[in-house]
């Protein structure tokens, strides 16, 4: 499709490599899983049990989203590092990696749910953070809302930030069924609307196909596998 497309130049001077590789790129830094469990493996551990062991897991999350939005990190970077310092377990480490990149690949709709309910403009950065972590579990996870409110809130210090954060998230959980929705696929999927607007003026001419790679973009990759067929053969690695 893109055969000789360093000289091909869409509507609006776009080149379809380049915008690509723009959406690859955003996608990639909140996508990568670098060696660690995937979501289906921290799902089904946090509705295990959501309150005692994964405690770690939730600080050490708030602590990489701080460092990405503070410093600009790289989430995977910042990831890595901090639990090859923590010792967390298996199901720890995974349930953290599924915290940050779902916050990070719906901070926009988080942001948008939790802004029907509180200024966040005048919320900081340490508190905003563990309020978009507590409000990706009761969205997104199959963690109890008790569970979500309460370890979601001890992120935060103690006195009027943590009553703050404890009426916000607790409201969420109340009220989460009548708040509106995104009315726009930017804010439903996080995705910047630069992206959007230059994918539909030249990749995708319709609603529907923009719609459908919008959704696709917030669906956590699978892991692959390549058998070494000297080593061994696919069916006995499958076994």
């Amino acid at each position: 499709l893109f055969g000789g497309a360093k000289s091909l130049l869409l509507p609006g001077g776009v080149k379809p490599m380049l915008l690509i590789a723009q959406a690859s790129s955003f996608h990639k830094s909140v996508h990568r899983i670098s060696q660690l469990p995937n979501r289906h493996t921290a799902v089904a551990a946090v509705a295990h049990d959501a309150s005692t062991e994964f405690a770690g897991s939730r600080a050490l999350a708030h602590a990489v989203l701080l460092k990405v939005h503070k410093n600009g990190a790289f989430a995977n970077l910042a990831l890595n590092a901090l639990l090859a310092k923590s010792g967390t377990s298996f199901s720890g480490g995974s349930f953290a990696t599924e915290l940050v990149y779902g916050v990070l690949r719906n901070r926009a709709s988080l942001d948008h749910f939790l802004g029907q309910l509180t200024n966040l403009n005048r919320t900081d950065v340490s508190t905003l953070t563990a309020l978009r972590i507590g409000a990706y579990e009761l969205l997104h996870l199959e963690t109890a809302d008790y569970a979500a409110v309460n370890e979601a809130v001890s992120l935060v210090p103690s006195g009027p930030r943590r009553r703050f954060a404890n009426a916000v998230l607790r409201s969420l959980s109340r009220r989460r069924a009548s708040l509106i929705d995104p009315p726009s696929l930017w804010l439903r999927y996080s995705l910047p609307e630069w992206l959007l607007r230059q994918l539909r003026a030249s990749l995708l001419r319709t609603d529907a196909e923009l719609g459908a790679w919008a959704a696709s973009q917030q669906e956590t990759p699978k892991i692959g596998l390549r058998v070494n067929t000297l080593r061994a053969r696919p069916e006995d690695v499958k076994e």
